[in-house]
């Protein structure tokens, strides 16, 4: 299993470096390298500044204002800006229903 995701990461690694070749070779490995780097220590540093987040007040404005929008609206459906042609088939596979 863990064979099969260091290929994948490789693979992504070798197609950003060849997608980047003529943008500069260093841009596309310091982008990379941050990326895996990012997200091998998510994981480990989420835990801490997930509290800290939850306890400020900025987090808690976030769940206030994440609360209201979903406390006021009784479908999810209503919730989902889609365009018009969209509605209206989402309407009707309703009515068929």
């Amino acid at each position: 299993m863990y064979f099969l995701l260091d290929i994948l990461i490789i693979s992504i690694y070798v197609l950003i470096i060849w997608y980047f070749k003529n943008k500069g070779f260093l841009k596309a490995s310091e982008t990379v390298v941050s990326l895996i780097v990012t997200f091998s220590l998510m994981p480990v540093f989420s835990s801490v500044f997930g509290d800290f987040i939850d306890n400020s007040s900025i987090g808690q404005g976030i769940h206030k204002k994440v609360e209201l929008t979903v406390a006021g609206k009784d479908n999810a459906e209503e919730m989902i800006i889609l365009p018009d042609v969209m509605q209206e088939n989402l309407l009707k596979a309703e009515n068929m229903k």
